[in-house]
């Protein structure tokens, strides 16, 4: 082991699984540092001019890297979804669907960094799903009618569902053969008629309801 200029040392390392093509382990530089005073961060790498990688420029530089990490997390989790799965089967529209997520993220971030900028502050600091939730419901509300217009739609809807059902009854009338025309029977004597029935009570005749 040697100790550098800056404090940092190196060392050398097994590898699980290497040791006969490095039987003597692998050299590396470690760079030890604490966050905020918590528990010493080590840090393994293979860039070993002090003068040219400060350790510093390194432990700062290591956290950044998650941010590659973090951008996955935010597409699977909360801009694709945990429940969610790719909605094509085939190999091209798969990648276009893929590609597709990779360009809205970068759209997304990209409204983050010009807030970042514009606010002076650091874009870790902005929340990417409170920007995605945004971005949700200004497209949604962009895209959603005036609410005449949904009433002339629901309108249509009503209209052409009547229309279906009278077609309907029309069609069922003609193939069991009844009609739809009014009885001769008033409507007291059959109201009546049905409420003795219903009471447990004889009808008035034994041919009731035929005629």
């Amino acid at each position: 082991m040697r100790v550098l200029p800056d404090g940092t040392y190196l060392a050398r390392m097994n590898l699980a699984g290497h040791k006969g093509a490095h039987p003597s382990g692998v050299l590396v530089r470690v760079v030890e540092y604490r966050v905020d005073g918590g528990k010493v961060i080590r840090l393994l790498t293979d860039l070993f001019d002090a003068d040219a990688h400060p350790a510093a420029e390194l432990a700062q530089l290591y956290h950044e890297r998650w941010e590659a990490e973090s951008s996955y997390w935010q597409i699977k989790t909360f801009q694709h979804g945990q429940q969610e799965v790719l909605r094509s089967v085939g190999p091209e529209l798969v990648r276009q669907e893929a590609w597709a997520h990779l360009v809205v993220h970068h759209c997304l971030t990209a409204v983050i960094m010009r807030l970042a900028d514009n606010h002076k502050i650091d874009p870790d600091r902005i929340s990417f799903v409170k920007i995605l939730k945004h971005t949700r419901r200004s497209v949604i509300r962009q895209c959603t009618d005036t609410p005449a217009t949904i009433r002339k739609f629901t309108a249509m809807l009503a209209a052409k569902y009547a229309g279906n059902s009278t077609t309907a009854l029309a069609d069922s009338a003609k193939r069991t053969g009844t009609s739809n025309a009014p009885t001769r029977s008033t409507p007291t004597d059959q109201t009546t008629t049905s409420a003795r029935q219903c009471a447990g009570y004889p009808p008035k005749s034994s041919h009731c309801g035929q005629r």
